[in-house]
């Protein structure tokens, strides 16, 4: 079985142009979306899609360029589909309670009293790993801020998702044959960003590594670019063969 990865997103969150990093997985009749940023919204549409049929989202940190269309679709699927079954929100275990603090003064007051996360989304609290429709998806906690839980997704004989991350150069080692593609943070600013990985940290991979990476979380100087210094840029609308 085959899975489609399409970006909705692939800039940073600083981006003009290219919308906040986030990525569209389907396969099998149903999908998931990884991050849900305000600038979906709008361009999801370019892939015939609405928020009406997603069905499965996936949180990978609380930076607000990765949340901040929450309440959005939290809202829209409320008020504009009440019948049709709520969508699953898969969220690491640990940051279940502070994403609904984040979420909470524009979620939690209503006309017919104060709400949950459990009234918008069947919320699914995720420790080690979850299953959709026959794949097995691995959360993996990531190095990005200290003191900030984040995580990247593994899902086994398909991809991984870093999430924003520095670079773990053993973890991707170990998990080289189980994938076909990486899908990895990389800032391209020519600044030190701890917080990232950067070019020069990627281009230190072996050749192996770096065949099967595709950059996300970059900068609009290159949204027209498809590689550089000889690595793939994941671009916007392009749908994934993984």
């Amino acid at each position: 079985m085959y899975m489609h990865v399409t970006f909705l997103g692939t800039g940073d969150a600083f981006s003009e142009k290219m919308g906040h990093n986030s990525a569209l997985v389907e396969w099998g009749g149903t999908n998931l979306l990884i991050d849900c940023p305000d600038t979906n919204y709008t361009r999801i549409k370019n892939l015939d899609f609405t928020y009406e049929d997603i069905e499965h989202i996936f949180i990978t940190h609380l930076h607000a360029d990765h949340i901040n269309g929450l309440e959005k679709f939290a809202h829209y699927r409320s008020i504009m589909t009440p019948k049709k079954e709520k969508p699953t929100l898969y969220v690491p275990a640990l940051l279940v309670q502070p994403l609904w603090e984040a979420l909470k003064q524009g979620l939690m007051y209503s006309r017919s009293g104060e709400k949950t996360l459990d009234d918008y989304f069947h919320v699914v609290a995720v420790r080690d790993t979850f299953e959709i429709e026959g794949v097995t998806f691995q959360i993996i906690q990531t190095e990005h801020i200290p003191g900030m839980l984040s995580y990247g997704l593994l899902a086994n004989n398909h991809f991984y998702f870093s999430g924003d991350s520095c670079v773990n150069e053993s973890f991707l080692k170990e998990i080289e044959e189980q994938v076909s593609v990486i899908f990895h943070d990389c800032h391209l600013w020519d600044l030190p960003i701890k917080s990232h990985a950067s070019l020069d940290d990627l281009a230190g991979l072996s050749d192996e590594l770096k065949n099967k990476l595709l950059l996300m979380h970059y900068d609009d100087r290159f949204e027209n670019d498809t590689q550089i210094k000889g690595l793939e840029l994941a671009k916007t609308k392009q749908r994934y063969l993984v």
